[in-house]
């Protein structure tokens, strides 16, 4: 199996002699092999429980107290019990380097799960023993290229639940929300969302994926694309291809003024158009990127013009346009118990987030939309007149007939 944990900042020296480690497992010592849990254990089903890195710096744990004081208030957090003081639990802390003859270069995995289970289920109180205390200690040289080479950071795309559903100053087990953080390292690629932001444009990515242009592959529920082929599908586009023609040279010829015809390439709307220049290469440049067509299609495109037949673009939404409606839609979402949007949403439901309200808003009946963004009242209807918007009704609207029958009675 190849080793894809090199460029990890968790990295470290393989050592032969972690193979002979023992692991303290609830009081015993047992090889690291044999180091077993049920899997009725909350730790295992559920990810309940806390834990803390200790490292050993010749024969001392660093921050040990510190590092007991949150492992303590975690468990506080979640009520656990961890059944040790911190004297016994420090005790089997250093019995543990004290079996496996270590005084230099460790680190302590110390872990503690809720327990047993009579049932895998989320409830607490189905517990059925004491909890799972785990102490695991290898030792994990820091790689020395990775000290050498030091490390990059930046500002992942991933969001982490807040301190209003879980204080992640605390160490808890269930960590699938900073594994998503590693995603360069855990999946092995970039994926769509992030290859979108860096070209400028999430509908060129995809249709390259789905021309077979660019390989990807599903991990989990995302699509990731591998860093080489993203690496030559960018050389491949950093400059167009022979003989292919500016986008922006067809907006006079074409009638569009602004920078609407790249906004339309950035949206997929025109046919096999690619964007160039657009990672560091020097060149001119639009708001939305340096777009080029195929000849072949800018004179079918100019022909099209001409003739008076419609451009592909016509009638298809604008992602600008689309933020305004959703943010209209959002502030003013009418109650759960609108019959009217109900069935303007169908069994779906409303929008889940801003991509499922792209998917699905586009297609929705003039009527439909105008009743989504309209401030709510009892009783409006897809039908209700434009004076439903707010501010004072219009008079309602009489026939010629009825004005000058009314003329003769006066």
């Amino acid at each position: 199996m190849t080793d894809t944990t090199q460029g990890s900042a968790q990295g470290y020296l393989a050592d032969p002699r972690n193979e002979q480690v023992l692991v303290y497992l609830n009081g015993d010592f047992v090889p690291r092999d044999q180091a077993r849990v049920s899997v009725f254990d909350a730790g295992f089903g559920l990810g309940d429980g806390v834990w803390e890195g200790l490292r050993l710096h010749r024969g001392r744990l660093i921050s040990l107290q510190a590092h007991l004081d949150r492992l303590y208030e975690g468990a506080r957090s979640i009520a656990i019990d961890i059944g040790m003081s911190r004297a016994q639990l420090t005790d089997a802390l250093m019995q543990t380097l004290a079996k496996n003859g270590m005084n230099d270069g460790a680190h302590l995995r110390l872990m503690i799960t809720r327990g047993v289970k009579r049932t895998v289920n989320q409830d607490p109180r189905f517990v059925i023993g004491p909890p799972t205390v785990v102490i695991v200690a290898e030792y994990k040289t820091p790689r020395p290229e990775s000290k050498a080479r030091g490390m990059t950071l930046f500002t992942s795309t991933f969001r982490t639940s807040g301190p209003d559903v879980f204080d992640l100053r605390l160490n808890s087990h269930s960590r699938i929300n900073l594994i998503g953080l590693q995603s360069g390292d855990v999946l092995g690629g970039i994926t769509v969302a992030d290859a979108g932001r860096e070209a400028g444009s999430t509908a060129v990515v995809h249709q390259a994926i789905q021309k077979g242009t660019l390989a990807a592959h599903k991990v989990g529920r995302l699509l990731v694309i591998p860093h080489e082929a993203w690496a030559a599908w960018k050389a491949r586009h950093a400059a167009p291809p022979e003989g292919w023609v500016r986008l922006s040279t067809l907006r006079q010829p074409l009638g569009i003024r602004s920078d609407k015809l790249s906004e339309f390439a950035r949206m997929g709307y025109v046919p096999g158009a690619v964007r160039c220049n657009p990672f560091g290469v020097p060149g001119p440049s639009t708001q939305f990127g340096t777009w080029y067509i195929d000849p072949k299609t800018a004179g079918r495109l100019l022909a099209d013009r001409r003739a008076g037949r419609p451009m592909p673009w016509h009638g298809k939404p604008l992602l600008d346009n689309l933020r305004v409606t959703y943010k209209l839609w959002a502030q003013r979402r009418h109650p759960a118990t609108c019959a009217t949007c109900a069935a303007i949403w169908g069994e779906a439901g409303p929008p889940a987030d801003f991509e499922d309200y792209v998917a699905r808003y586009p297609a929705l009946a003039h009527g439909a939309k105008r009743h989504l963004t309209l401030p709510w009242s009892p009783g409006l209807t897809v039908a209700d007149p434009p004076s439903s918007r707010g501010g004072p009704p219009k008079p309602p609207a009489i026939s010629r007939a009825q004005h000058e029958l009314s003329a003769r009675k006066g």
